[in-house]
């Protein structure tokens, strides 16, 4: 083999090198895209869940007469809530995100007043 074959064959292999160099950069900034919009939902996912806890968190605070005074669907900061008695002192909640998708849910016992 001539020195000048030599050179064109070192010139091939250049060239393949760097198209394979090519090929796996793009999967990697392919596969970086992907890390970056799962971190964003991820972020996303917590910060709602994080909202409907406050949100289920108060309303763990209230007496029953409050309860079933607000049963049916009431806002609380970004979560919106639906209360419903599920029996004598049983509420069952549920918080929803703005698209209707449920997040978190509880079920509350308050006790009747002693009379």
């Amino acid at each position: 083999m001539s020195r000048s074959e030599r050179r064109g064959f070192a010139l091939i292999e250049v060239l393949v090198s760097i198209v394979v160099l090519a090929t796996a950069s793009a999967g990697l900034v392919g596969l970086l895209i992907q890390c970056g919009d799962s971190l964003r939902r991820a972020r996303r996912a917590e910060q709602e869940v994080t909202s409907a806890a406050e949100a289920l968190t108060r309303v763990s605070l209230w007496t029953r007469d409050r309860l079933e005074s607000n049963a049916g669907s009431v806002r609380i900061g970004a979560v919106t809530l639906r209360i419903t008695v599920a029996s004598m002192g049983l509420f069952d909640i549920v918080a929803f995100r703005d698209d209707g998708v449920p997040v978190l849910s509880t079920t509350l016992y308050r006790a009747a007043d002693a009379q």
